[in-house]
């Protein structure tokens, strides 16, 4: 047994010497060379709460087009997922501020990395189906605003390190070790928050191993774990997220299931959504 640190989060475990080395090679050969096409400086702007209206427009210049599509579109759910702007924004200094410059941070990296190769498709689609639902939860189970957030964007990160292991495969042309992603790929999420300057409570997250509750019931933590256990069961079944209406014409069920629809819509994973409506009884 070999360990490896994670700075302030800890040491963690690695298996065997052969699993410590090839953890180095994806270090070395995709994580430290991440090309997000465009240095990652960029959007570090973000984390500067004073920074200036002009440097924050600057940054959709550097952006892909496909990437950008999907943070306005996903800006424009805000009023449907929980907060209240309605309307649609499309000047990109709108969309930033309507997200919250971290959180539009966190998107920024999620739709360049996780669209960034084919290989990465089912990746991204179990990602924000989970995002999407631990977002729907969050709310449902009455979490406050920032732990809403906290909901959707730790489920959207829960299995970012996977990312440089499946293109460290692909580079290498080897076959899948669902063993080696399912044990390491925590480290390398952590590893990305890291490389990334990314908020510590997603590090938490990612390496949280307890169902975990606090004083008002679900921790976002919790919430989590129930959207990654939804739709990992509906992925494993059905190889995409379905959802079963059991009411007929119920305007709330209605409603949910219109944002769910937009949801999926919006970052162009629709075909990885299912929506099953009881049958109409016969007469």
């Amino acid at each position: 047994m070999e360990t490896v640190t994670l700075q302030k989060f800890g040491e963690f475990k690695v298996e065997t010497h052969e699993d410590l080395g090839r953890l180095r090679e994806i270090e070395t050969q995709v994580l430290d060379k991440l090309n997000l096409g465009f240095a990652p400086e960029v959007i570090s702007i973000l984390d500067n709460e004073d920074a200036r209206q002009e440097d924050i427009e600057k940054i959709k210049l550097k952006l892909r087009q496909d990437v950008l599509s999907r943070l306005i579109g996903r800006a424009n759910l805000v009023s449907h997922l929980g907060k209240t702007k309605a309307g649609e924004a499309h000047e990109f200094l709108n969309v930033v501020m309507r997200l919250g410059m971290k959180p539009a941070k966190i998107y920024i990296l999620a739709f360049t990395l996780y669209f960034s190769s084919h290989e990465l498709e089912e990746l991204a689609a179990r990602s924000f189906s989970r995002a999407i639902i631990g977002r729907v939860l969050a709310r449902q189970l009455a979490l406050n605003a920032l732990d809403q957030d906290r909901v959707e964007l730790g489920s959207l990160l829960l299995e970012m390190g996977k990312i440089p292991i499946v293109l460290y495969e692909k580079q290498n042309h080897l076959k899948p070790d669902s063993d080696f992603t399912s044990r390491y790929h925590p480290y390398f999420g952590v590893r990305m928050i890291q490389k990334f300057s990314l908020p510590d409570y997603l590090a938490g997250i990612i390496l949280n191993q307890h169902f975990s509750i606090d004083r008002n019931g679900f921790s976002a933590t919790a919430v989590v774990d129930l959207a990654h256990c939804v739709v990992e069961r509906s992925f494993m079944r059905s190889g995409k997220f379905v959802v079963q209406s059991e009411s007929l014409g119920d305007q709330t069920d209605s409603n949910l299931l219109t944002v769910i629809n937009n949801a999926f819509q919006v970052v162009g994973l629709r075909k990885y959504l299912e929506i099953k409506l009881p049958s109409k009884p016969v007469r």
